[in-house]
């Protein structure tokens, strides 16, 4: 049966503890211990704000310091030792012309000639029968398409560029705009592989890098910037392509001068987990 008593007692217990609640937080209030919390957990903050200041500000003399160290013993590197050589750039991209314009640099100060091909290949739909036959014509090919004609398309395309064949084909896009390139370029017997910086790449750099493994003779490197995603590294290495996938950096250019230089050593350098160490 249900007791009077408990229900008082019940309610006698809820106001008494909403009283203490009362006093406690009054007493609080008026001691001021909640605003010598806040005001402590305020300094607290800032203190470590302050902290993480001082530790940026090191860490940027830190990187200024490296880079400087960096751009003076690249030229130690890497001068002359490339003298006499020809090396052709291409790119399939457009906005890579820093990365262009850096490996160039880097290419000079070695003693190389550096030159540069971009190839829009996004214009070479392979499909439109009226460019193939186009295409086509200029080196013998006709009533080809698609897949067929791009499995013949890249080795001439490579053969014209090494010298092995006069440049028909090269001339006829340079005419409908989908090439550009450097006066005086051809024949070159040492090549970079730009990978296109793209989200949808296609594999239209490793079918030209594969094209140019098969002529005897010519180095092919296949190089990308260490923010390339997705990187194309694996395809070029399934192609037994030497790789460089941070050519941004001062040690990705040395790394390319290596192989440039050793033409029988096949080598990935870089900071990628596909890499065999950082440089040679």
């Amino acid at each position: 049966m249900f007791d009077m008593r408990y229900h008082i007692a019940s309610l006698v217990a809820v106001f008494l503890a909403l009283t203490i609640g009362l006093l406690l937080g009054s007493l609080v209030a008026d001691t001021g211990v909640l605003v010598n919390r806040q005001e402590k957990l305020v300094e607290s903050i800032r203190e470590d704000i302050s902290k993480i200041n001082e530790a940026n500000v090191t860490l940027r003399t830190q990187v200024k310091e490296l880079q400087g160290f960096q751009n003076e013993v690249l030229p130690i590197a890497i001068r002359n030792r490339l003298v006499g050589r020809r090396v052709m750039i291409v790119t399939m991209r457009e906005g890579q012309d820093d990365t262009v314009d850096g490996i160039k640099k880097a290419l000079g100060t070695a003693g190389a000639q550096a030159f540069m091909l971009s190839l829009k290949t996004e214009g070479l739909n392979f499909a439109d029968k009226n460019l193939v036959t186009r295409l086509g014509a200029k080196f013998g090919v006709a009533d080809v398409l698609g897949g067929d004609f791009e499995r013949l398309f890249w080795p001439r395309l490579a053969a014209e560029l090494t010298g092995q064949q006069p440049p028909s084909l090269i001339d006829e896009l340079t005419a409908m705009g989908l090439l550009k390139m450097d006066a005086d370029a051809l024949p070159v017997d040492n090549i970079i592989v730009l990978a296109p910086a793209s989200k949808k790449p296609g594999n239209r750099d490793a079918l030209l890098a594969e094209a140019l493994t098969q002529i005897g003779g010519i180095r092919v490197i296949g190089v990308e910037a260490g923010d390339t995603k997705p990187s194309r590294v694996t395809a070029y290495k399934l192609r037994d392509v030497s790789t460089v996938d941070n050519i941004e950096a001062v040690s990705g250019k040395i790394s390319l001068v290596y192989l440039l230089e050793n033409k029988d050593v096949t080598a990935n350098f870089g900071t990628k987990s596909t890499a065999d160490k950082l440089i040679p």
